[in-house]
């Protein structure tokens, strides 16, 4: 019998849950990266226990931040009203937020593949399957 924490190999059990269940760190580092851009652009000062605040705020409202568009403008606006910072400078991240929401739903399609790949590698269940017959006919000239 299986014990309640630990499912069998081949159903993906608790090591998948823990390797899917990660939190990107992307838009972690570009919220944290730009709300310490908007606090210098203002001259604020902030000591690394504010920092570390503002990394630890950013890492809790920034969860599902890449499957949104212009989310990741609202969690960094809302987050920098709450640590008193003006917003004027967000409003010039606003003209290359369109590159960096590529960026993070590249990233994120990226890590989600590569994860599957990594899990159903260490499941040993990479390569077992066969292509169906469309597929096969599809691919082959």
């Amino acid at each position: 019998m299986a014990s309640p924490t630990r499912a069998p190999a081949r159903t993906g059990g608790p090591r998948a849950v823990r390797l899917v269940a990660s939190r990107p760190l992307y838009g972690l580092v570009a919220g944290s990266l730009a709300a310490i851009f908007v606090a210098q652009s203002a001259g604020v000062h902030m000591s690394i226990g504010q920092q570390l605040l503002l990394v630890f705020t950013l890492m809790l409202t920034s969860k599902g931040v890449a499957g949104v568009p212009r989310a990741a403008l609202v969690i960094l606006l809302g987050t920098v009203a709450q640590f008193n910072l003006p917003v004027e400078p967000v409003f010039i991240i606003l003209g290359i937020d369109e590159l960096m929401d590529m960026a993070r739903t590249s990233l994120n399609v990226l890590g989600n593949s590569f994860a599957t790949v990594v899990i159903a590698k260490w499941e040993g269940e990479f390569g077992k399957e066969h292509p169906s017959r469309i597929v096969r006919e599809a691919i082959e000239p």
